[in-house]
């Protein structure tokens, strides 16, 4: 049976905001009780080819393919150039831990959930 208040959770944890002029690339995004992962499958790329940067809570991931300069292509049906994605990131997080591999065209990237609760402020 399909679980739609999780699916609604994971909107509201992780706003997807796509980027103007480039190709998004599909992901997965896992939770347990101690981290959001995010999986994407980026095959073909070149690990130096990949950037995550974390700025005002927004995750961003971007990865570029050029096509090889003297290649004459009969046909091409790959894609080339930008694959941005941006996750506006709604909840705390330990920005110092968070961490990424790829491995075999797979890319995860582990963002550990803050361990720190709200506090209440009194007024005075």
């Amino acid at each position: 049976m399909f679980d739609t208040a999780s699916l609604d959770r994971a909107f509201r944890l992780m706003d997807f905001d796509s980027s103007f002029n480039t190709r998004n690339f599909d992901y997965d995004i896992q939770e347990d009780d101690t981290s959001f992962t995010l999986i994407s499958d980026l095959p073909g790329m070149d690990k130096k080819d990949i950037d995550i940067s974390l700025e005002n809570r927004l995750l961003t991931i971007s990865a570029i393919r050029k096509k090889e300069d003297n290649a004459k292509y009969v046909t091409s049906n790959r894609w080339f150039g930008m694959n941005k994605n941006n996750f506006r990131l709604n909840f705390n997080v330990e920005e110092k831990d968070i961490s990424a591999e790829y491995s075999n065209g797979v890319l995860k990237v582990k963002i550990p959930k803050s361990k720190t609760s709200s506090k209440k402020i009194e007024i005075n």
